[in-house]
């Protein structure tokens, strides 16, 4: 039932799709950050779902050009650049021939985050796409809260099967950066049910976060919510809210649980298996970025024969697990620059956001880009131990941001058009007098 549902799902909106650039990206989005086809067992589990919406995406743009408009900025151009860079360091690589099925997923989530950046662009379609990819992820938060519920946190929650959240870890981290922006949707609820059904939401994805067990996700969540304190216009019912559910939630955890958080210090006089396998990894990262600075070793360097030249311990052959050391291993010091660099455009561009929308009927941008900003917060710390720097959320809210900003220049490009034109009509030498002369 689950695979014809899909099926129906999907094949119903591609016709839409080839004339409609929004409908495709819209579809793109919840096939690649849900991955709707995992929770099925038949057919539709390894189906080019994702493969014909992004053809047929590409198609729209020549069959509907004038629905789509490509925002030129400095965080549109640092995408592109970053982009071509990931290209260069796959040419470059130590190992060319495995890095390729990486590259080629990479790329194609990059190539469909420039189409989101010029076919997003109202505020409908705004609104539409922060509901899709933060409510994708919420319903693996609420799931993995109701179960965390049912079973007393006994058993770890896990992201979608064979996706970039499938770890306990980032899962985890994919849910901290969701809280912010469910906090925004409880603001600005359209309907009355939908504010308590944000707040069970919130709820029940910190249950999930905590039954991940995940120790950099109970740092990034402590991060991200001292910014949301200091960002939201409702503090105060959050801070009350968290104040309450946390003590509780916290004291309903197992033994294992608190083992668990007891090792976030560990170090190598307090020796954790996992810890140790990370700055194992930290090491060859940043010994392979001292010798290949530029390029770094490309996708493909988690081999034993890269860590038996760059680790400590060439045996103990473990993923970056870290955003940064990630950057900086596969594609060098101009990688890990250029992503930081994107980030940076990104909180600015928030910023710019927030203080060009005054309160009134345009309060609804500045309370978005700070949810943003804040999710970013959830991302950044938490990506100090994960290594999801390739996520499509963190790039869909670049596309967000973008968007909101040029919605909020278009605004006042509009008001100023529209102000000129009244005055050019009251101009003296232009009014008639009583007896018709000028």
């Amino acid at each position: 039932m689950r695979d014809v549902l899909i099926l129906l799902i999907v094949f119903g909106c591609l016709p839409f799709a080839l004339f409609e650039p929004f409908i495709g990206i819209a579809l793109w989005t919840w096939l690649s950050v849900m991955n709707p086809h995992r929770l099925t067992w038949g057919f539709s589990y390894d189906f080019p779902f994702a493969m014909l919406t992004a053809i047929a995406t590409l198609l729209s743009l020549l069959l509907a050009p004038k629905k789509v408009k490509f925002p030129v900025n400095g965080t549109t151009i640092t995408l592109i650049v970053f982009t071509i860079w990931m290209t260069v360091t796959y040419l470059t690589a130590i190992h060319v021939s495995y890095s390729y099925d990486m590259w080629s997923r990479i790329s194609k989530t990059l190539l469909m985050t420039l189409v989101a950046l010029a076919a997003v662009r109202s505020e409908r379609q705004i609104t539409i796409f922060v509901w899709l990819f933060v409510m994708s992820v919420a319903f693996f938060g609420i799931k993995g809260g109701v179960f965390a519920f049912l079973t007393g946190g006994e058993f770890k929650v896990w992201g979608p099967p064979e996706s970039q959240i499938e770890d306990n870890n980032a899962i985890s981290v994919a849910l901290v950066m969701m809280i912010p922006l469910l906090a925004y949707f409880y603001q600005h609820a359209p309907r009355r049910w939908i504010k308590p059904a944000m707040l069970a939401s919130i709820l029940l994805c910190v249950g999930s976060i905590l039954a991940s067990y995940s120790r950099g996700a109970f740092v990034a969540i402590s991060a991200m919510l001292l910014f949301l304190a200091a960002k939201s216009r409702q503090r105060f019912l959050l801070i009350g809210l968290m104040a309450l559910a946390l003590p509780v939630m916290l004291a309903a955890m197992p033994d294992a649980w608190w083992e668990r958080m007891a090792t976030i210090s560990s170090s190598s006089d307090n020796p954790d298996q996992s810890v140790q396998g990370r700055y194992n990894a930290w090491h060859m990262a940043w010994n392979l970025a001292k010798d290949r600075p530029i390029f770094g070793g490309g996708f493909a360097i988690y081999e034993s024969d890269v860590f038996a030249r760059y680790a400590p311990d060439p045996l103990d052959v473990h993923a970056a697990h870290s955003i940064y050391f990630q950057m900086m291993g596969e594609h060098g010091f101009v990688g890990l620059a250029l992503f930081l660099l994107l980030a940076f455009l990104m909180w600015r561009t928030g910023t710019r956001i927030i203080r060009g929308s005054p309160p009134g009927p345009y309060q609804w941008r500045a309370d978005l880009a700070r949810a943003l900003q804040v999710s970013m917060v959830g991302f950044l710390v938490g990506g100090i131990t994960v290594n999801i720097g390739y996520w499509d959320v963190f790039y869909f809210e670049l596309v967000l941001l973008v968007a909101l900003e040029q919605l909020m220049v278009d605004t006042k490009q509009s008001a100023v058009e529209s102000q000129e034109s009244r005055q050019s009509t009251m101009r003296p030498g232009f009014a008639k007098d009583a007896s018709g002369i000028q």
